[in-house]
This record gives structure tokens, sequence and C-alpha cells, in this order.
């Protein structure tokens, strides 16, 4: 079978580039049928100066600031333009 797919790059940290893959995506296959937030990021995946196991109270603030805006504010970036396709409110989370 054919597959038709669309590969993107950016930081779903960065609420621009949440919009950019909702219309890019929306450009190519004319809707979003479902979204699957999959991205995260451990305290062991942030380059190599974090490449190490914290104890929880000794973690950076730039270290947790990084995993929240990514594991938690990315899938909210992205939820919200999808949920707005078209100027209403035309899905649930």
């Amino acid at each position: 079978t054919d597959t038709d797919m669309l590969a993107l790059t950016g930081d779903i940290a960065q609420a621009g580039d949440c919009a950019r893959f909702v219309e890019s995506t929306l450009k190519r296959f004319g809707c979003i049928d479902a979204l699957i937030n999959n991205a995260g990021l451990g305290m062991d995946q942030l380059g190599a100066h974090f490449v190490r196991r914290w104890k929880f109270d000794e973690i950076p603030d730039e270290v947790w600031k990084r995993i929240v805006d990514t594991n938690i504010n990315g899938t909210w970036l992205m939820a919200l333009p999808v949920l707005f396709v078209g100027g209403a409110l035309e899905g649930t989370l």
C-alpha cells in the first residue's frame, strides 16, 4: 500500500513551531483526524553537559524547565492549534 507522510522538524516547546506543524499538516492533508503527542525528554536526553542522573533535589533549574517545557507545555502547545482548526473548537482533550 502507498503511505503518505509528512516529516517536520522543530521544537514542540515553541508555540510557533507547533502552529507551523499544524499549518503544514493541513496544507498537505486537508484535515487532522487525530493528534498523538509523543515527544518527551528525560534528564539523560538534554545534551552532553546534562548526561547524568540527578538526585531529585539537585536538578538544575534549566534542566527541569527544559523537561517541563517539552513534556508538559509542548503537549498543550500542540493541542491548542489542533483544537481550533478553522477558528472554532472542533475537538476534545
